[in-house]
C-alpha cells in the first residue's frame, strides 16, 4: 500500500496509508489531517486506483506543489515526489524503507525457547525478524545476545552510537511489553533489524489496541538518552518517546499505533531536517526544508569525569 511520510519535527515522521480516496487537509474528517494555518480544511485529494495516485487541488488559497511546481488541478504523484501542501512537506512512497510491518510468517519464534548463536547468525542478515513472548526476561535476553551482536556489528557507527541504538530499542520493547501487551507475557512482539546502504532500522511491532499517533507525537520532546539512563530518573514524555528520539535519526510509527520505526542514518546517508513549527499546540512540519548530513549536529556524550557514577555499560540497559 503507498503511503504519505509527514515530517512532524525534525526526527519524527508520521505515515498516512493511500486509499482509493484520501482527502487531505485541516479537518478532523480528512483521511490525511495537517494541522498547519496554511492548509485549507478540504485542501486536497489523492485519488489512486491500484497502480497510479493523482492528487486535486480543492480550489485553495495556498494550493499544492509538486517537486517544486505549482500543481495546476491535478498531477501524477511518483515514488519518491515531495508535495508541498500548504506549507507542510510530504514524501510519497509505493513500497519502501519501513512502510511495511514485520510479520508472523517470516519470523524467527523465540517464544519458546532462549536464543542461541543460530538467532545471532540470522541477525546479522540484512534484514532478519523475529518475535518474542512479551516477557522481561525474554526481552532482556534477546537484547543482551542478539540485538547487543547486531548493533555491535555496525562499523559505521562508532561505540557512543551503537549504545544509544542498544538504549532505544529497550525503550521501544519495554513500552510494547508495558502498553501494547498490557504486561501479559503471552503476547507477542516482533522485532525487525533492516540495514541497507544508507540506514539501519529497527522496527517493533505488538498486538495491543495502539495509541492515538497525533496525541502522542505531538507531546514529545527529546531528553539527553545517556543521562536519562545514567540517573535512572523517571519520564514524563510520552512512551519512552523523549529518550528514543536522542538517539535515533528518524522515528516513524505506522496508522494504528502498533508499530514503531527507529531510523540512524550512516554517514552516506541523508536527513530531511524541517524546522519546527507549533500550530495549535501540535508541531508540524513547516518552513523550508534542506537536505542535511546527519554528521552536521554530532552527540556530544557527557564528560564521565563530572560523574561520580563512572560510564555506563551496556549492562546498565538490562538491569
Amino acid at each position: 500500500m503507498p503511503y504519505f511520510e509527514v515530517q512532524l519535527t525534525r526526527k519524527l515522521q508520521r505515515i498516512y496509508d493511500v486509499t482509493a480516496n484520501t482527502l487531505i487537509g485541516r479537518a478532523p474528517q480528512c483521511e490525511i489531517q495537517l494541522l498547519s494555518r496554511a492548509v485549507s480544511r478540504r485542501h486536497a485529494r489523492i485519488e489512486f486506483d491500484g497502480r497510479e495516485a493523482i492528487i486535486s487541488d480543492l480550489g485553495t488559497k495556498n494550493g499544492i506543489k509538486l517537486n517544486g511546481q505549482q500543481v495546476q488541478g491535478a498531477a501524477i504523484v511518483r515514488d519518491g515526489d515531495v508535495l508541498l501542501v500548504g506549507d507542510i512537506k510530504m514524501v510519497y512512497r509505493t513500497a519502501n524503507r519501513t512502510a511495511s510491518t514485520p510479520g508472523e510468517a517470516e519470523a524467527i519464534d523465540l517464544r519458546v525457547r532462549a536464543p542461541g548463536p543460530q538467532d545471532v547468525e540470522a541477525a546479522l542478515q540484512p534484514q532478519a525478524t523475529f518475535v518474542l513472548p512479551a516477557h522481561p526476561t525474554s526481552l532482556n535476553q534477546f537484547q543482551s545476545i542478539v540485538a547487543r551482536a547486531r548493533i555491535g556489528a555496525l562499523e559505521d557507527f562508532d561505540d557512543v552510537t551503537r549504545f544509544k541504538l542498544q538504549i532505544a530499542l529497550k525503550e521501544a520493547l519495554d513500552n510494547a511489553r508495558v502498553h501494547g501487551c498490557g504486561g501479559d507475557p503471552r503476547r507477542p512482539i516482533y522485532v525487525h533489524f533492516g540495514e541497507d546502504q544508507d540506514e539501519f532500522v529497527m522496527s517493533v511491532k505488538d498486538e495491543g489496541p495502539g495509541y492515538d499517533v497525533d496525541r502522542v507525537l505531538g507531546g514529545a520532546t527529546e531528553v539527553d538518552a545517556l543521562e536519562a539512563i545514567r540517573s535512572r530518573s523517571p519520564q514524563a514524555g510520552p512512551l519512552g518517546l523523549r529518550i528514543i528520539l536522542n538517539c535515533v535519526d528518524r522515528l516513524q510509527c505506522s496508522p494504528d499505533g502498533r508499530a514503531i520505526f527507529l531510523g540512524k542514518f550512516k554517514a552516506g546517508g541523508q536527513l530531511l531536517v524541517i524546522s519546527d513549527d507549533d500550530v495549535d499546540g501540535v508541531p508540524q512540519g513547516g518552513g523550508d526544508a534542506a537536505w542535511a548530513d546527519p554528521a552536521a549536529s554530532p552527540f556530544v556524550p557527557p564528560d564521565d569525569d563530572e560523574s561520580t557514577e563512572g560510564p555506563l555499560q551496556l549492562g546498565d540497559l538490562f538491569s
